[in-house]
């Protein structure tokens, strides 16, 4: 392809993302996250067996922490409780 043509693709190919994305930003916040939630998960490329494995090996490693006495755990609710503290806070 030659470059002029490469160009005028990317020109065509940009002109039409930022028409897209004109048109998307007019539509209801929910809307948006709906159509972002399916972007982002377009763009992951591990298969579920993958992230799976993945999963595994944190929790694994996590619990090898945490039974040899290296992490102490937190209750949840103290944990949520200082969170919301926080976010109050920056009001």
């Amino acid at each position: 392809m030659a470059r002029g043509r490469h160009l005028h693709y990317a020109e065509l190919v940009n002109a039409r993302a930022r028409q897209l994305l004109d048109e998307l930003l007019q539509m209801s916040a929910e809307d948006r996250a709906l159509i972002a939630a399916e972007l982002e998960a377009s763009l992951d490329e591990d298969s579920p067996e993958e992230v799976e494995k993945a999963w595994a090996e944190v929790i694994e490693r996590r619990a090898r922490v945490v039974l040899a006495g290296r992490s102490r755990g937190r209750d949840a609710f103290e944990v949520l409780d200082e969170i919301e503290a926080r976010l109050r806070a920056r009001r």
